[in-house]
């Protein structure tokens, strides 16, 4: 049953119904982390080029994932986390952007999946020509945060990955806040990825645009 996945064990590991049986380990930082990325994966390679009706074959370089916890408790949804041994914050609610770039556009799917339940929610798509995009980046933001019990804390900070086209800004993904990290305890949330994906995207924007 999706409510004692493998993510379902991590949050609660002292629950009767998710404890070990003799012999089998709990699930640890890197069981949730190979799930999930067995998840993400898919959600890349299959989910999103089927919701935006493109074919793998028609994409011109590898798909680019972005993603950053959710912060808002929309749909019902829960929003756990917890800081594994290695000091780095999981957490179940991701919000997760890709970037898909075929020959004359960058696509673009934008969701919020729960690795609790295994499914993804409040889902958008968008197509962008190259020559309309005019910039890819990470700013700083001021936004809010929604705990479990619906307490709206203002995050002055928080780091944001944007693409910005001539219509205005298109895709918005926050990465971390140091507030956010503080109401959670400690910990860190990996964002080293992002400067090479921007790279990868600015490369195809300066190709595609001459």
């Amino acid at each position: 049953m999706s409510n004692q996945n493998t993510a379902y064990q991590y949050f609660h590991p002292g629950c009767m119904e998710t404890l070990p049986f003799i012999g089998k380990p709990k699930v640890s930082d890197s069981m949730f982390d190979d799930f999930k990325n067995k998840l993400l994966s898919s959600l890349v390679e299959n989910t999103a080029p089927g919701k935006l009706d493109v074919h793998t074959s028609d994409l011109i370089m590898k798909s680019i994932l972005i993603t950053g916890p959710r912060i808002l408790r929309r749909g019902g949804i829960q929003l756990l986390h917890k800081k594994g041994k290695d000091n780095i914050v999981r957490f179940n609610a991701i919000n997760a952007c890709i970037l898909l770039f075929s020959e004359n556009q960058m696509l673009y799917y934008n969701c919020c999946y729960d690795l609790l339940t295994e499914k993804a929610t409040m889902i958008n798509t968008e197509e962008f020509f190259y020559k309309d995009i005019v910039s890819t980046s990470t700013d700083t933001i001021e936004t809010t945060y929604e705990d479990e019990e619906g307490k709206i804390q203002r995050l002055e900070v928080a780091d944001c990955f944007r693409v910005r086209t001539s219509g205005g800004t298109a895709v918005e993904v926050v990465l971390s806040s140091p507030k956010l990290l503080e109401i959670w305890g400690g910990g860190v949330i990996p964002t080293d990825y992002i400067e090479d994906s921007i790279s990868k995207i600015r490369k195809v924007l300066r190709e595609k645009k001459g």
